[in-house]
């Protein structure tokens, strides 16, 4: 059996220290990043409004300077199924370096929250045939579709309490905050949260602006269109967007700016219009842009495209004087940062074995 010594150790303990100074490091530097080195203040935790379901967890990014006397624009970032606040981190950095209070939020059944799904609700009835209603595993089928909104005409919204899956009460919190220009607050969602998008801003019609990460366009007749409005909306296509709603049920997104649905119902044009061109104005909440980016569904959230394009949209709709274009973006650089801290926490873990191997009170795990 190998003598236990301190030479035999050297090597191990220094592979085990060099790893757990990278994993530090990296994320020292990340955390820097998200923080705009000193520049912006993060905070979390639980908000609640007066009447609102219940607690949801939150992730809150100030910019340096605002405050009461010298109110920001803000912006409401929900994720997408099966992710939490810390999947939109890159839209809530990008919009904090430029000035603008990001609240990003664990929707029902995510992340710290403690509401479950059961909150949004069961549709009664299928979008696709009213007539014929929900029971049973057709209940669950319409739940998790989430394309069933409370603001749907009764017969296609009964047995939903809450589409927005919180969204709607964070709106509330963001507008109460003093230091919010409640006169220019944005919304956006990805996935999931598109639908949530959608159900906020058809709730807070004073809204400014719509992103959605990969959304599915509203059909005219499941609402009424002349009730409810939506500002400046962008909507972000994923070009091999792997969930078929989201491209309108059509095999390819390439085409789709030719349909009615998408012109005339999402775009409010008479005839087919072009990708990556904004029609309408920011001024009266006309405008509006389709733009194709060229990742899939789930990687939207961290394409740079979808991202400076994204960024152009809420400063010009929020009115926000900037000197960072789109382009500008660092929140990459965080996520490898991150990486890197995680691979090397799993390397320390081979040195690590090593030294404890090589303690007297593990004598079974040590080999001759």
């Amino acid at each position: 059996m190998q003598k236990c010594t301190m030479k035999n150790l050297i090597k191990p303990l220094s592979a085990f220290l060099a790893c757990i100074f990278i994993a530090f490091l990296s994320l020292g530097i990340a955390s820097l990043i998200q923080t705009g080195f000193g520049r912006v203040s993060v905070s979390s935790g639980f908000l609640e409004v007066p009447g609102g379901a219940g607690p949801l967890a939150y992730k809150l990014y100030v910019p340096e300077g605002v405050d009461a006397s010298r109110p920001a624009p803000a912006a409401l970032v929900m994720h997408g199924y099966q992710n939490d606040r810390e999947t939109s981190a890159a839209y809530s950095i990008e919009l904090a370096r430029r000035g603008i209070v990001a609240l990003s939020v664990d929707l029902y059944g995510h992340g710290f929250t403690p509401l479950g799904m059961r909150g949004r609700g069961w549709g009664d009835h299928p979008t696709k045939n009213p007539s014929r209603p929900n029971s049973g595993p057709g209940r669950f089928r319409i739940f998790m579709s989430f394309s069933s909104l409370n603001f749907f005409k009764s017969e296609l919204s009964s047995g939903l309490k809450d589409s927005s899956m919180g969204g709607i009460d964070a709106y509330s919190y963001l507008q109460s905050l003093p230091f919010v220009d409640a006169s220019r607050i944005a919304i956006t969602g990805h996935s999931m949260g598109t639908w949530a998008a959608w159900s906020v801003a058809a709730a807070h019609p004073d809204h400014k602006a719509v992103v959605l990460q990969c959304g599915e366009p509203l059909r005219p007749e499941n609402y009424d269109s002349s009730r409810y409005h939506f500002n400046n909306l962008l909507l972000i296509q994923a070009r091999w967007d792997e969930f078929d709603y989201f491209r309108d049920f059509q095999k390819n997104v390439i085409g789709l700016e030719k349909t009615p649905l998408r012109y005339h119902d999402l775009m409010n044009q008479e005839s087919p219009v072009e990708w990556d061109r904004t029609y309408g104005s920011f001024e009266d909440g006309s405008a509006r842009r389709m733009e194709l980016i060229q990742t899939n569904h789930r990687l939207t959230t961290h394409d740079s495209h979808a991202l400076s394009t994204a960024m152009d949209w809420f400063t010009g709709a929020l009115e926000v004087k900037t000197d960072l274009p789109g382009t500008n973006l660092v929140f990459m650089i965080k996520e490898v940062l991150a990486l890197i801290a995680m691979i090397a926490a799993l390397v320390s873990m081979l040195p690590g074995f090593l030294l404890l191997k090589s303690l007297p009170f593990l004598p079974p795990s040590r080999r001759a």
